[in-house]
């Protein structure tokens, strides 16, 4: 059992939502406004700067289209072969981060998955 402190800044979610990352098309599995969680079939290296639009569900009213850049900062391989990221979000405008912060007030409660 890890006990170690939990340091993020951000309260975060569980995610189910789609998340384009360069050409690739993956499903969210958490997400704070501070960056998100997901698994990709072919790895990403550690500190690779990658391009994101996120399409967050919100509480009421339309998706929004969120659309920043991020880093890689863990690589985990997964029991399945595939590979589990953890993106440090580098750019996203306000209104995105809202977006975020709307999705992640809504699901407050509901468990992470990790």
């Amino acid at each position: 059992m890890d006990h170690r402190p939990d340091r993020r800044r951000h309260p975060r979610a569980f995610a189910d939502f789609d998340v384009a990352i360069g050409n690739s098309l993956v499903t969210a599995r958490d997400v704070s406004r501070s960056g998100l969680r997901c698994v990709v079939d072919e790895p990403i290296r550690e500190m690779t700067e990658v391009e994101m639009t996120l399409q967050v569900p919100q509480p009421t009213g339309p998706t929004v289209r969120v659309v920043g850049r991020g880093a890689v900062v863990r690589v985990d391989r997964t029991a399945d072969g595939r590979f589990e990221l953890a993106i440090l979000f580098l750019e996203l405008d306000d209104a995105g981060g809202d977006a975020i912060d709307a999705y992640v007030t809504a699901r407050a409660g509901q468990p992470t998955g990790s």
